[in-house]
């Protein structure tokens, strides 16, 4: 019933191992689904997406509205997921509130993925706790990278 994204999975894998420490420490986007796993949690999370296309199209989806909106042309709908799950209905210009909330977090998450792309706020080292480098060198990864930078 909560909305997910792809960008979960690594710290869900992280959490199951044990390791959940490694998730705030890579700095992970996404969150561990485990709490999912041992019941439904209230939530309001919004999930993000987007086209390929060069002027692609986004949507921040919560789980009772999707919102999409088009970089081509500005335009923006809104649907209710359960009374139209076909997405038939735009209402972006009746909930206002709503459609005003989505496209806020919508844009912030936009910032938020431009900062990453441009190297903002993040470190160009990746953070690795000692001992997944240890395990790292033991495959010969580690000194592959290495070998890389030369």
């Amino acid at each position: 019933e909560d909305t997910v994204e792809l960008v979960d999975v690594a710290p869900t894998v992280l959490d199951l191992l044990g390791k959940s420490e490694w998730i705030e420490q890579a700095g992970m986007q996404g969150r561990s689904l485990v709490p999912l796993l041992q019941g439904p949690l209230p939530s309001q999370r919004v999930a993000y997406s987007r086209t390929l296309w060069n002027k692609p199209r986004y949507a921040a989806r919560s789980r009772e509205h999707k919102l999409i909106w088009d970089s081509r042309t500005g335009g923006s709908e809104l649907y209710v997921l359960d009374s139209d799950p076909e997405e038939r209905h735009n209402r972006f210009g009746e909930d206002l509130l709503v459609g005003g909330f989505l496209r806020q977090e919508l844009y912030r998450w936009l910032r938020e993925q431009e900062g990453l792309r441009v190297g903002k706020g993040r470190s160009e080292r990746a953070v690795v706790p000692g001992d997944l480098r240890r395990q790292l060198e033991e495959l010969g990864y580690v000194h592959q990278l290495e070998e890389a930078k030369q």
